[in-house]
Formats: structure tokens, C-alpha cells, sequence
């Protein structure tokens, strides 16, 4: 898995998102509830993923690792590689 780096002007890239959109699915949940629980617009969500890169803060990508239930092997995987 790849780094991601949790500064604003850094991004998540395309490895991440499609490890975050498995972890979505598996979990029965939609972009819409992600997009929700960080507070932006289904729309908005879809896009940045369209992008393959994710530009979210440290609060985001908490609640995003919250609410997809990761386990703390899961999140050191997806931060450290």
C-alpha cells in the first residue's frame, strides 16, 4: 500500500482510494455515507475519487477510518505501505 501523506496540499493517491472503496463496499456503505460522515457532498466525494486522489485532512481521514471500522493493522498498512 502506499503512503499517504496527511497535509493539505499532499493527496491520497489511486492505491488508497481503491483500498478505501473496497473497504466501502465490503461494508455495505456508499460513497454518500462517506461523503456525509465528512462532511462534503456525494458529488464532491465522487469526484476527488474520480481523480484518484483524495484530498483530505487528518480529522477527514480519521472519521473515514472510523466509520469504515479499520482495524489498527489496517490503518498502519494504508499509512505506511
Amino acid at each position: 500500500m502506499p503512503r499517504v501523506a496527511l497535509y493539505q496540499d499532499k493527496y491520497i493517491d489511486a492505491d488508497a482510494v481503491a483500498f478505501i472503496e473496497g473497504k466501502t463496499r465490503e461494508r455495505g456503505l456508499t460513497d454518500t455515507d462517506i461523503a456525509k460522515e465528512i462532511g462534503i457532498t456525494q458529488s464532491s466525494y465522487s469526484n476527488r475519487k474520480r481523480k484518484g486522489k483524495l484530498n483530505l485532512n487528518y480529522l477527514e481521514l480519521r472519521k473515514v477510518f472510523v466509520k469504515l471500522q479499520l482495524t489498527p493493522e489496517e490503518v498502519t498498512k494504508l499509512m505506511l505501505g
